[in-house]
């Protein structure tokens, strides 16, 4: 008699367990967000005009993640093959480079770097592993379309790569310097791309501060 009341015990007890296991945990929506977002690699926030968190459309997801694999492999012929025929870059005209003056020789007419100069000269300088690394870390990028000064990015020769007049351009803000209370401010890598019909390509470069 003793041994059937633990059996059944027993039983009620691993009942009761495998119910448990059934009931599924609801997180509060946005930790639930965030945790989905973390783990997926080369995922984004992405902002429509006004402001609002919107889904990115399937081209410029899988352009994205594209350009940063190709950067990984640093090898010229993938990162050329997604990218426009000349680059924005602000920073390639700093008053400090030692490139500077060859930098003005060899800009286009309406401003762009070619991408072989742009590849050979600055490539390894302002792709430096942290910011390769982080483009695949989906809390430390965001995206907007439209954002101010992307008319900045409308050169000929990107307008060119486009193939129509008034092309969509796509910032993306890389983290590379966390705030903190020595960096107050933090650091950010944005990267402009620009609808094609073969997908968004890689068009500019420009840090803040």
């Amino acid at each position: 008699m003793k041994s059937i009341l633990v059996y059944i015990v027993l039983v009620a007890f691993l009942f009761f367990c495998k119910a448990k296991s059934k009931e599924t945990i609801r997180l509060p929506k946005d930790i639930a967000d965030t945790a989905l977002k973390a783990s997926t690699p080369y995922a984004f926030t992405f902002y429509d005009t006004s402001g609002s968190i919107i889904e990115p459309d399937k081209k410029l997801k899988d352009s994205w993640k594209a350009f940063a694999v190709a950067l990984q492999s640093g090898k010229y012929d993938s990162i050329k093959k997604l990218s426009t025929e000349c680059i924005g870059c602000e920073p390639c005209y700093n008053s400090d480079s030692p490139l500077r003056d060859s930098v003005e020789l060899v800009t286009f007419k309406g401003g762009g770097l070619p991408f072989d100069y742009f590849f050979r000269n600055k490539f390894q300088e302002l792709f430096y592993n942290k910011l390769i690394t982080r483009m695949s870390d989906s809390l430390k990028v965001a995206a907007h379309y439209d954002v101010p000064g992307a008319g900045n990015y409308l050169m000929p020769c990107i307008v060119r790569s486009a193939q129509k007049k008034g092309p969509t351009i796509v910032e993306f803000f890389v983290t590379t310097t966390d705030k903190s209370e020595m960096f107050p401010e933090g650091g950010v890598t944005a990267l402009a791309f620009v609808e094609t019909p073969g997908g968004y390509k890689f068009c500019g470069y420009s840090t803040i501060p």
